[in-house]
């Protein structure tokens, strides 16, 4: 019987992830890692092959939870809409992450599949962007989120003994995401859509759960792989999702230097807000134009599943229909 061991289990993305793992190993046991019990959009710890462990990684010592042979995906980690006012993104994500890695390099497990991003690749490449491509660990101008993830991928590398595979996501969206709630909302209160230029790439949550499980079977140990999809403008994808939940918004261009002139705003509003997804990281990312290629996972066997039509419309029929539940 394969057991598998997801941190973050009852995340946005983590909830998926084990819902793969069960749908594809019909004899795997999960142990969902998490700081605290709670309710998810899919219920995954209604199964019974589910189960539930309380810690929180950064301050874990013992990790008595995992065993010779487990398949680990780190999915765990402070997000800039998540973390609480006193929290240092930075700092609880890379330890936690250290001490995962040198808890699963002592125990003997099987992989480590850690969840980093694409914002941990180079911000302003003057080509697309390859696995080859990273974000320096220096540029404290990419903000909390990027530089956790930079330092954390750089914590794997200098593990010994560990069988780990890295996969860089890039904006996941789909039911259950709460960003996209936070969205509707700012957008019920504006009556226009903002289009400031800038490319967003997003991929369905169905699809990255399936790389995932893709990876942990078939990924080449110390590697990164991309994890990417629709390469799209972020107005259109707001404009398609307010069509979707039946509001109607005109799109209007604004110039980029006003982007960046909300950083001092968005920085004390997120402040008092504390859990908005609209941060002073926020419009570093909307200022990023990047394009990603997807080859080197492609030449594993994926296949995504989902249309940007598709997510949209799914994404809109859980906001509409789904009473609202932590993920």
């Amino acid at each position: 019987m394969a057991r598998y061991v997801v941190t973050g289990g009852l995340g946005f993305l983590g909830q998926y992830v084990v819902r793969e793992i069960l749908d594809r190993d019909p004899k795997a046991r999960v142990m969902v890692v998490s700081r605290s019990r709670r309710k998810t959009l899919l219920r995954v710890l209604d199964n019974r092959r589910v189960e539930f462990v309380a810690s929180d990684l950064s301050a874990e010592r013992d990790f008595s939870f995992l065993q010779r042979g487990d398949m680990v995906v780190h999915a765990a980690a402070l997000l800039p809409h998540t973390k609480g006012p006193d929290e240092n993104m930075v700092a609880a994500n890379v330890e936690a992450t250290k001490r995962l890695a040198l808890a699963c390099s002592k125990h003997g497990v099987k992989r480590l599949l850690h969840v980093s991003s694409v914002a941990a690749t180079e911000r302003f490449p003057a080509t697309q962007v390859t696995e080859d491509s990273f974000l320096s660990v220096k540029d404290l101008s990419a903000g909390e989120y990027a530089l956790s993830k930079a330092l954390s991928e750089k914590a794997l590398r200098e593990t010994t003994g560990l069988n780990y595979v890295i996969c860089l996501p890039s904006t996941i969206a789909g039911p259950g995401d709460h960003q996209s709630e936070q969205l509707l909302a700012t957008m019920r209160r504006l009556p226009i859509i903002l289009d400031w230029g800038n490319l967003q790439n997003i991929i369905d949550v169905r699809d990255a759960a399936h790389g995932i499980w893709l990876l942990l079977r078939r990924g080449k140990r110390g590697e990164r792989y991309l994890l990417t999809h629709h390469h799209v403008p972020l107005s259109r994808y707001m404009a398609f999702l307010a069509s979707e939940l039946g509001l109607r918004r005109p799109v209007l261009p604004v110039p980029r230097w006003v982007v960046r002139a909300a950083r001092l705003p968005l920085s004390i509003y997120s402040q008092l807000n504390p859990g908005t997804a609209f941060t002073p990281e926020l419009v570093n990312r909307l200022l990023v134009r990047r394009s990603f290629s997807n080859a080197k996972i492609l030449a594993l066997g994926m296949r995504f599943n989902h249309t940007l039509e598709q997510t949209v419309s799914d994404t809109a029929l859980w906001l509409r229909t789904t009473p609202r539940v932590q993920s």
